[in-house]
């Protein structure tokens, strides 16, 4: 409070969390923790990894400075997961922020969370929003002009396409999205041919990677689906040299 108090560009404050299972505090939980010190954050650097879910932004350690749902944005009712990382990604483009690297709040885990109900239940609304993020977010740095975002957002348009295509966990449950899927998301989001096209484009490239991959770990089903996936989006990659050459002569 004393820094949100003498500080009013900043637009919020959070902290890493300790984790609670059970009864039992396991101590510091390290995905929660965004540096190894206390830092006042400014420009663009923590929209982005909030967009790319580069670490876990805990709810409860987050302070918000009313003004900035009054100037920027409400919580959408309809992003259960990942709604917060959308408005705090929005804050974060026109405020700065304030990071405590000392855990100050509990994060308990447990079977009937939200976040445990939704993984068993309803898979597909996480990864749908998942996918949206992104979009959300691009148009909010469209409308602010903030070019570097609008730039990172394409790029984690296609790595959250990449990730529903080979299947999404969290907490023990598994999602993947279909190509016909995909292509129902993206004419969703994006409206223009030539746009949705672009974006089609390096999801089949970034498969295609993908395949070779799991290739060299010696995946040879998840070498599979990737080629098939990226083979659906982009037919003209069935010209690249053929997976039988590669095994053939190896990687360089």
């Amino acid at each position: 409070m004393a820094v949100l108090e003498s500080r009013p560009n900043i637009g919020f404050v959070f902290c890493p969390a300790h984790v609670i299972r059970g009864t039992e505090d396991t101590g510091p939980h390290a995905p929660s923790f965004y540096r190894q010190n206390d830092a006042i954050l400014e420009g663009s650097q923590l929209v982005k990894d909030i967009v790319d879910n580069n670490f876990e932004l805990i709810s409860a350690s987050v302070i918000v400075r009313k003004e900035c749902y009054e100037r920027v944005t409400l919580f959408p009712t309809d992003m259960p997961h990942r709604g917060d990382s959308y408005v705090w990604a929005l804050i974060a483009m026109r405020y700065a922020t304030a990071y405590f690297s000392e855990p100050m709040v509990d994060y308990r885990v447990h079977d009937l969370s939200m976040m445990s109900t939704l993984a068993r239940e309803n898979m597909a609304r996480a990864v749908e929003d998942d996918i949206a993020v992104p979009w959300r977010v691009k148009a909010g740095a469209e409308a602010f002009g903030q070019d570097d975002v609008i730039a990172h957002c394409w790029d984690s348009i296609v790595l959250s396409y990449r990730n529903a295509l080979v299947g999404v966990v969290c907490r023990g449950h598994t999602f993947a999205l279909t190509v016909p899927e995909v292509e129902a998301s993206l004419e969703r989001w994006e409206p223009d041919l030539d746009r949705r096209a672009r974006v089609r484009s390096r999801l089949a490239r970034r498969m295609y990677l993908s395949s070779l991959g799991e290739l060299r770990r010696g995946h040879l089903g998840g070498a599979r689906k990737a080629l098939v996936n990226s083979f659906s989006l982009e037919p003209a990659l069935r010209f690249h040299p053929s997976i039988r050459e590669i095994l053939r002569h190896g990687f360089h």
